[in-house]
């Protein structure tokens, strides 16, 4: 079962075909926008949704509970923290433009109205490993939903585990040097198309506080049976979660959840544990979303 982390999927559902429709049309337009400083008018965006420009801020805001305003400044902000976090080569100047932001002064007043600091305090964060800091900011900008809690923590409390008693597995080792996360959905896209696999992603649950670049991770697909070379994953137990993912505050509301599960279970992490990850063939949810399974060795 494959449970969808994306908040418009769930808030779109509710609305008859045709609002549906205007929705989706809006969303797409504004994404395919996001990246320009001169956003196009709400009026065009209206248009492109064919819904009258008069009550597109009122409708909009009945449905994501947020004005279309807040929503795009939100989404953007996703684009700068990831840059941030991934790309340390890149000036905050360039990545508030990337970003759609018109200078690193209007990001910068973005970044201190919507998450309290500055991009600077983001890169130290990273630079220091305090990727736990990193993640709140990323819950931060999930969808607003009722009280304290965003869409997608919501969205996580709902989610069936499952709990498989596997034997050894092999993984075929991809070589690659890893250092963002936008090199994995490369690999994930490659593999998909060329060999038509899955990408594994499987590492200890010590790295997993750490940065990307530093942790040990093995990236690559699983195979049949044992091959010379191959990477043994242990047997044992794993609690796991298939989801659909458009966002990192979504997959971090999701791991979080996983965790939550393992307490409520009375289960135990071995000392030395493992996380598994799967990235499976790409899917199209507003055609920006990942397919994954999160798994975490318990006994």
């Amino acid at each position: 079962m494959v449970s969808s982390m994306v908040p418009e999927d769930h808030l779109l559902a509710a609305l008859s075909p045709l609002w549906r429709k205007r929705f989706v049309a809006a969303l797409r337009f504004m994404d395919q926008h996001i990246h320009q400083s001169s956003f196009p008018t709400w009026d065009e965006v209206a248009k492109a949704a064919a819904v009258s420009p008069y009550h597109f801020h009122r409708m909009f805001r009945a449905v994501f509970s947020e004005p279309p305003a807040q929503y795009l400044r939100r989404h953007r902000l996703r684009i700068v923290l990831d840059s941030l976090v991934d790309h340390p080569e890149l000036s905050v100047t360039t990545i508030a433009h990337q970003a759609g932001f018109s200078s690193s002064q209007a990001l910068a007043k973005a970044l201190k109205r919507d998450l309290g600091c500055s991009a600077q305090e983001i890169r130290r964060l990273r630079e220091k490993g305090g990727l736990e800091k990193i993640e709140k900011l990323f819950l931060k900008l999930g969808h607003p939903g009722e009280g304290e809690e965003s869409v997608e923590q919501k969205l996580a409390e709902q989610l069936s585990f499952t709990l498989h008693n596997y034997p050894k597995r092999y993984i075929q080792v991809i070589e690659a040097d890893l250092k963002t996360s936008e090199e994995v959905i490369d690999i994930a896209y490659e593999l998909s198309r060329k060999h038509k696999v899955d990408l594994a992603w499987y590492f200890r649950l010590s790295d997993y506080q750490k940065p990307l670049a530093e942790q040990s991770v093995s990236v690559g697909y699983y195979l049949e049976e044992e091959k010379e070379g191959c990477l043994i994953v242990p047997d044992g137990s794993y609690l796991e979660v298939r989801c659909a993912f458009s966002s990192e505050t979504g997959y971090i509301a999701a791991w979080d959840a996983l965790y939550r599960k393992a307490l409520e279970a009375d289960a135990e992490l071995p000392e030395d544990s493992y996380c598994t990850e799967t990235i499976h063939g790409p899917i199209k949810l507003l055609d920006t979303s990942l397919q994954m399974s999160l798994g975490l060795q318990v006994i």
